[in-house]
């Protein structure tokens, strides 16, 4: 199962943002995805140093890499509003 928890840390490892929120939105998708009951759907709103000089796709693409372990654990769709 899925933490928002687990989320937050592996993103706080990889990027140490100045801002993080992971919100979890599996809720609003009940019956789309039927996971193990944890975590599947996820609002990311970040802001990271790391991301300086990057364009958005080079940002997604390091988000979800970061987040591929849980991807293949279930994460199933994945939000990402980036903050300036």
């Amino acid at each position: 199962m899925i933490t928002v928890k687990e989320l937050d840390q592996q993103l706080t490892i990889d990027f140490n943002p100045e801002t993080l929120s992971v919100e979890d939105d599996s809720h609003l998708h009940s019956g789309h995805y039927d996971g193990d009951g944890g975590v599947s759907h996820v609002t990311i709103k970040i802001q990271s140093e790391k991301f300086s000089g990057k364009t958005k796709v080079q940002i997604h693409r390091l988000i979800y890499q970061s987040l591929d372990p849980f991807i293949k654990r279930g994460l199933h769709a994945i939000k990402i509003v980036l903050i300036k």
